[in-house]
């Protein structure tokens, strides 16, 4: 947001202008280039919908409709808040997609391993990796997903019970 102020503008996806009017403590108020009429977006839904991008690391512009009526403006925010770590697409279909550069490192096994879910918050990880079975045999460790505010991905645990049936002598 700063370089938007800086500037007092910013680009949409297709390139229209978009003037910055008044930068105040609940909302931005923007005027468009072919609009004359001036109206606001609340700063609110601007940090709800770049929570929401950066957590899904992919959006169109109407991924971003739930927050907000302007969604050109509040999509053109967003490629401006991550021009540099995000890559903009134009679709077949004529849709604009911005994707986060980069990839999301998933730690796995640490369902086991209590301790290194600390170590993990610490180091600002956001994302593990758990087993179904581990899961199933240990209820605790999705208590410890709560204490250390962490996402979980569940892996399937498939491979798991196919080594437990096969060392049972089952098929």
């Amino acid at each position: 947001m700063r370089a938007i102020i800086k500037t007092g503008y910013f680009l949409t996806a297709k390139g229209y202008i978009n003037r910055l009017v008044d930068y105040g403590k609940t909302h931005v108020l923007v005027m468009t280039e072919k609009g004359k009429d001036l109206f606001q977006v609340k700063r609110t839904s601007i940090r709800s919908a770049i929570s929401f991008f950066y957590f899904k690391r992919t959006a169109i512009r109407e991924d971003v409709e739930p927050f907000s009526r302007f969604t050109s403006t509040l999509f053109a925010i967003i490629i401006q808040c991550f021009k540099d770590k995000s890559k903009l697409q134009k679709l077949k279909n004529g849709l604009f997609r911005i994707s986060l550069l980069g990839t999301r490192c998933h730690f796995s096994g640490l369902e086991r391993v209590p301790a290194i879910l600390k170590l993990v918050k610490e180091l600002n990880g956001k994302y593990v990796l758990f087993n179904y079975k581990s899961i199933l045999e240990s209820p605790q460790c999705l208590r410890l997903l709560e204490t250390y505010d962490l996402y979980c991905i569940i892996e399937s645990g498939t491979y798991s019970f196919f080594n437990e049936n096969k060392k049972n002598g089952k098929k």
